[in-house]
């Protein structure tokens, strides 16, 4: 089974699942509700007090245990769910800015050689999570709209000015630096991969 997780600092999505806060709780003994989740002998729940934002979100387990939320919702949100051992490939996604240097990192953190099990809502989940894949966030947004973004203009910072200028094709293999789309703020800039563009 196929799920897509976009892990952001102020929700957590999947395709047919429902958001979730980005905000996770521990303990050692299980707290009072519906949705708690238990995982390697702790139990969590979802928080409406999101996690401070992280640029690295691999220093600890809290997206991970997210991820296992989003997962047991997406499961059942498709009529998915088996008792058997469920086997799950993963498509996740970095900000363009930290792609290069995070992405490889990102699928180690997430990529497990062992299956996973865990409960959810008094439901028994075994995973294994056999393949995970890391993209630019936003690129498959973009790629749909590459005739559209040919045509796009955008702002450029030069010498303390903006300028508004044509944006160069994607096919020219040379890195994007900072930039806004026509008709965002010129200090609305956003940051391509650190590297060419294929």
């Amino acid at each position: 089974m196929l799920i897509a997780i976009d892990h952001g600092n102020k929700q957590v999505k999947t395709v047919h699942g429902n958001a979730i806060v980005s905000g996770v709780q521990k303990s050692k003994t299980r707290p009072y509700g519906r949705d708690v989740l238990k995982y390697s002998g702790s139990f969590y729940t979802l928080s409406a007090q999101r996690i401070p934002y992280q640029k690295d979100k691999t220093t600890d387990e809290r997206f991970f245990i997210l991820s296992l939320f989003a997962i047991a919702e997406e499961i059942e949100a498709q009529g998915a769910y088996t008792s058997g051992l469920m086997p799950i490939d993963l498509a996740i996604g970095l900000p363009p800015a930290h792609f290069g240097a995070q992405n490889k990192a990102f699928v180690r953190y997430f990529k497990r050689k062992e299956p996973i099990y865990f409960s959810y809502r008094d439901k028994l989940y075994s995973i294994l999570i056999r393949n995970v894949q890391c993209y630019p966030q936003a690129f498959a947004a973009a790629a749909m709209m590459l005739g559209e973004l040919a045509k796009a203009t955008m702002w450029m910072k030069a010498n303390g000015r903006f300028l508004r200028t044509p944006m160069r094709p994607l096919s020219t293999r040379k890195p994007l630096t900072m930039c806004s789309v026509s008709g965002e703020t010129p200090d609305a800039t956003r940051t391509a991969l650190g590297r060419p563009i294929p």
